[in-house]
C-alpha cells in the first residue's frame, strides 16, 4: 500500500504523521518528561475527538490497516454497565466477557482510558465489589 497524507479509512497506517503531527514527531526528545507531556497531549487529543473519527483513523479499528475487525462490536453496547459516553472507539475486545469477574470481587483495570471496562465491571462485581481504573 502507497502511504498517503489524508487521515481516513483508506490512507496508509503506517506513515510517519499517522497519529502524531510532523511538530511532535520532530520535536519530540527522549527525556521522560518530554515524553509524558507527549501522550498525555495525544490522549487528550483522542479524548475530544468522536467516536467515529477515532475508528476511522489509523489508530482505530475500522483503519483498513490489517483487518476489518470492529475491535468495538455492537454487542458491546447490550452490555450491563455500558456507557456510551465513555466508549471512544479504541478499546481491544470485551474483556470483562472473559475475566470471570463475580459479585464482591476487586477489579484492577490497567489502561482503563474513559473507563467503559470499569464501568461494566462495577455492574458485575455488585455493592461489596470494588473497581480500581488506571490510566496513564
Amino acid at each position: 500500500m502507497e502511504p498517503s497524507t489524508t487521515k481516513n479509512k483508506t490512507s496508509g497506517c503506517c506513515d510517519s504523521d499517522c497519529c502524531t503531527d510532523e511538530k511532535t514527531a520532530t520535536s519530540a526528545d527522549s527525556s521522560s518528561e518530554s515524553i509524558k507531556e507527549m501522550v498525555k497531549e495525544k490522549y487528550g487529543q483522542i479524548a475530544l475527538q468522536s467516536k467515529t473519527f477515532n475508528q476511522s483513523s489509523c489508530c482505530g479499528g475500522t483503519s483498513g490497516c490489517g483487518t476489518d475487525f470492529t475491535i468495538m462490536s455492537d454487542e458491546y453496547a447490550a452490555v450491563e454497565g455500558y456507557n456510551p459516553d465513555a466508549d471512544l472507539g479504541l478499546g481491544c475486545g470485551i474483556p470483562t466477557q472473559f475475566a470471570k469477574i463475580s459479585k464482591d470481587n476487586t477489579v484492577l483495570d490497567l489502561g482503563s482510558g474513559a473507563g467503559n471496562d470499569a464501568f461494566v465491571a462495577r455492574s458485575l462485581v455488585g455493592e461489596n465489589g470494588k473497581v480500581i481504573g488506571v490510566d496513564m
